[in-house]
């Protein structure tokens, strides 16, 4: 018969499983995506949703705020998270695990292959990520109107004035022109490693990633083509390309053939527009893969801003 000493000892290293189980996950920092903020409430609804789910901290990390995410370089924006990670004693010299909504993926993944904040990111969620660039502006894919503002757009995107005060300008991709983009885009070229001098700290750093989930909306017309949240995107003829046509990929500039050939990448397809998840897809499809629990959902359609 066990004594009651015993059942009490057995009883305080259940609890002390239970409360490593509950923040054994990694903190969770989340980046906001074009004109929203860490103040407005629903990243921060997602980041409450995260750690009751993982039992882990989970907080937005600032990179300008609503103006600046429109007017301000993303080598600005993507500084500025990058220092407000250091200075975050839950974040800094820590494994973390990293959340990007939309143009906020882009921040992420400047936090993943160049920011040194002591230690190291482990799991990472794109949700609807612009990883590829963009070919129009947003919402305005096509239409007579649309095709106007977009020829406009292209003529004057790759200007100086235009890439140093235009933040989503850092990420405009002509697809029919694609020297131009790589001699005069001011950032996704680089962060996507495609310029002739290689960075190996690029790839090395997002290709050891411990696993990554992509997130790509069936009906988004914010992002276009919205399979750039899948790292696919348009030739020089329109055509869209797989992943795994790019060169990005087949010649892996950022290590993403080397995680997909680990089968570390899982891609996600949810129904309806841009970043329009419910609280069903955060309990049961990210939720689980940061490691932490299933809980009771309510099938709400959420309300992040892009």
């Amino acid at each position: 018969m066990r004594s009651p000493f015993s059942n009490l000892l057995v009883c305080s290293l259940f609890l002390a499983m239970l409360g490593f189980s509950a923040h054994a996950a990694n903190p969770i920092a989340l980046f906001h995506g074009l004109g929203d903020s860490c103040l407005f409430p629903g990243v921060n609804s997602l980041a409450r949703k995260l750690t009751a789910g993982t039992g882990a901290y989970a907080a937005c990390v600032e990179s300008g705020s609503f103006i600046f995410s429109w007017f301000t370089t993303m080598e600005y924006q993507s500084e500025y998270a990058c220092n407000a990670l250091k200075s975050d004693p839950n974040f800094a010299n820590k494994t973390i695990d990293i959340i990007g909504l939309s143009q906020g993926n882009l921040i992420a993944r400047h936090i993943i292959q160049k920011c040194d904040f002591g230690g190291r990111v482990d799991k990472y969620i794109s949700i609807a990520g612009p990883h590829m660039g963009v070919y129009t502006v947003p919402v305005c894919n096509s239409g007579m109107i649309c095709d106007a503002i977009n020829w406009v757009v292209r003529e004057f995107v790759y200007t100086t004035p235009a890439q140093y005060f235009i933040g989503p300008a850092g990420y405009f991709k002509d697809a029919k022109s694609y020297q131009s983009y790589l001699n005069s885009c001011s950032f996704l070229p680089e962060l996507n490693n495609e310029k002739d001098t290689k960075n190996e700290t690029y790839r090395q750093r997002f290709g050891s990633l411990g696993k990554v989930m992509l997130v790509m909306f069936t009906d988004d017309v914010t992002i276009n083509p919205k399979e750039t949240a899948w790292f696919q995107y348009y030739d020089e003829n329109l055509t869209l390309q797989t992943m795994e046509q790019t060169k990005l990929y087949q010649e892996d500039y950022i290590g993403l053939k080397t995680l997909d050939q680990n089968k570390k990448i899982t891609k996600v397809e949810l129904p309806g527009g841009h970043l329009r998840f419910t609280d069903d897809d955060v309990q049961k499809t990210f939720i689980p893969f940061l490691g932490g629990t299933e809980r009771p959902t309510t099938a709400l359609r959420g309300t992040i801003q892009i």
